[in-house]
């Protein structure tokens, strides 16, 4: 709070302010309250939030109101009686005070004065009262619209802290053949007001230049391959847009916005959903087959000329780009929607939506995964950078199937991962290893947070290897009992000879089962080598005698019931 500082006197103030109203300075940041014969800038920033609404006063309390003013002025005419109320706007202003998010003690997470001290005095709540519903609706407007604005550009110092790097200048390519790629759109937008312009970008000698035309005028985006820290080529298959994507080094500015992700695209297709079922179409309906080889077609030209593209950069910088992994897709929520996640050879991407997600590999410390349990579907998966000091990105919802692919990703890439069932307070568990970093690397590191789970599974391994001792131990005393039982039978044979008389029974029993298999292999060959009459007859032959068998069991018992 105590950088905040619009204005040095009221010298400064602006010029066109007006007695009794409010105003809102662009410049400044700051809306001016009227007070009795003077201004007071507040900074918007101190402003939580602003509402409006306007309300009519009873007909009844204004003609007492009437009256009493009549009554004032020496028995003047009688009141308007009967007549309708008076109408107007109240616009309310409530400010950030301390407590108001029971922070009391002046921090890292809260920027306001300490509440605890002496003779402090904060304003919670302002509120303005008009019959001029116009201008106070004027005014909640434009201090909606500048409360957006500071708390976007308060998002992008959080994130982008300190002043914008200078860039290295671009050189242009003004001989030789030109690298170009033409009719593609940019993100973010250099125009906030329009959308989807048309333009081309180009690679130069140490830089690649997008140029789009904008309100008649010329606007270029510059990247310096120097700049870039990983470029990104996305074919479309099952998309709609074809695109190329740098992740740079330092930020720039795209417009009005920093950003540290650009992307430039071109739409394979339009995505049409017929609502109301006007065209049923069937499956051989030759205008959804020309339709499909059409975007079939399209697809495979714009890939070609990205393809191309992407080749002629490489060729003349040292710009190497990724193509995503399909095999090794996955989905989840990286930031607010749903969305199919792809890993390359350096990053895990998402980039069809805007904003776009993009994790280095190399910033990653150690993978938790969370919420995995017995009957949960989904899981979360937390990455913590090798900088403490960055906050925790997470993919939440991922469904239970991609688990195994991708412990053994993470495998191949040799990033330690842990698994738990609960989530984390990452938050305070970052903060407790700057605090001590030490203290964290001798209690273990981060298995003194995550290493329960490991403990659970080592358990189990020592379940499992006194399973293993106990069979080891229960096999070895039949052995022994065994061995017992044979000592005992040896000590009525003759003693010295029992070895050999053990090797010779196994040998006469080895020679026993080799005639036997010798006999069997006999019997099988003489099988094998009858004929198919002969095996006919020896078949009739069975089935006569067995006939004989049965006829004669029927006789023996017709003759045991005749004798009783």
């Amino acid at each position: 709070m105590e950088d905040i500082k619009a204005f040095t006197s009221p010298e400064d103030f602006p010029k066109d302010l007006r007695p009794s109203k409010l105003y809102v300075d662009m410049k400044s940041e700051c809306l001016f309250l009227p007070f009795p014969s003077r201004h007071l800038p507040v900074h918007l920033s101190t402003v939580k939030n602003v509402t409006c609404s306007e309300t009519e006063t009873s007909a009844s309390a204004a003609a007492a109101a009437a009256a009493a003013a009549a009554a004032g002025g020496g028995g003047g005419g009688a009141a308007g009686g009967g007549g309708k109320g008076n109408r107007y706007a109240i616009l309310r202003i409530n400010f950030q005070v301390p407590g108001s998010q029971t922070l009391t003690q002046k921090g890292e997470e809260n920027p306001l004065p300490d509440i605890a001290g002496k003779q402090q005095l904060f304003i919670k709540e302002l509120m303005f009262k008009s019959e001029d519903s116009r201008h106070l609706q004027n005014i909640y407007r434009t201090i909606k619209e500048q409360l957006k604005r500071v708390k976007q550009k308060a998002a992008e110092d959080s994130q982008y802290p300190g002043e914008l790097p200078a860039q290295e200048k671009l050189i242009l390519n003004r001989s030789g053949r030109r690298i170009l790629l033409k009719d593609l759109m940019i993100r973010p937008n250099i125009s906030t007001g329009m959308r989807k312009l048309i333009g081309a970008l180009e690679a130069h000698t140490n830089g690649l230049r997008f140029t789009v035309n904008t309100r008649g005028q010329m606007d270029v985006v510059d990247v310096t391959y120097s700049n870039i820290k990983h470029a990104i080529l996305q074919p479309c298959e099952r998309e709609l847009i074809v695109l190329v994507h740098f992740h740079l080094k330092t930020p720039i500015l795209v417009g009005k916005k920093r950003t540290l992700d650009v992307q430039f695209y071109t739409e394979a297709g339009t995505q049409t959903d017929d609502l109301d079922n006007r065209r049923t179409r069937s499956y051989h309906d030759p205008d959804e087959t020309l339709d499909e080889m059409r975007e079939r077609e399209m697809k495979k030209k714009l890939n070609g000329e990205f393809k191309r593209f992407v080749q002629q950069v490489e060729e003349v910088s040292k710009v190497e780009f990724d193509l995503p992994y399909r095999e090794l897709k996955f989905s989840g929520v990286p930031l607010k929607s749903n969305v199919e996640i792809l890993p390359t050879a350096n990053c895990l991407v998402h980039l069809v939506e805007w904003p776009p997600f993009v994790l280095p590999l190399e910033d990653i410390e150690i993978v938790s995964f969370e919420r995995v349990s017995h009957g949960l579907r989904n899981f979360d998966m937390i990455f913590v950078f090798q900088d403490y000091n960055k906050p925790v990105k997470r993919i939440d919802l991922i469904p239970i199937e991609y688990l195994d692919n991708l412990k053994r990703w993470l495998n191949e890439l040799e990033i330690v991962w842990y698994e738990g069932k609960q989530n984390l307070n990452w938050a305070a568990i970052l903060k407790e290893i700057r605090d001590d970093p030490r203290g964290f690397v001798e209690d273990g590191g981060f298995d003194m947070f995550l290493g329960d789970n490991g403990s659970d599974e080592e358990g189990d391994d020592s379940e499992d290897d006194d399973d293993e001792e106990y069979a080891e131990q229960s096999s070895s005393d039949d052995d022994k009992e065994y061995n017992e039982d044979g000592s005992e039978d040896a000590s009525s044979d003759q003693g010295s000879d029992s070895d050999s008389d053990y090797s010779s029974d196994d040998s006469s029993l080895a020679d026993e089962s080799d005639g036997y298999e010798e006999a069997a292999g006999t019997d099988s060959d003489e099988e094998e080598g009858l004929s198919w009459d002969e095996l006919e007859e020896r078949a009739k032959k069975e089935d006569r005698k067995r006939q004989a068998d049965d006829d004669s069991e029927e006789e023996e018992r017709r003759t045991k019931k005749k004798r009783k």
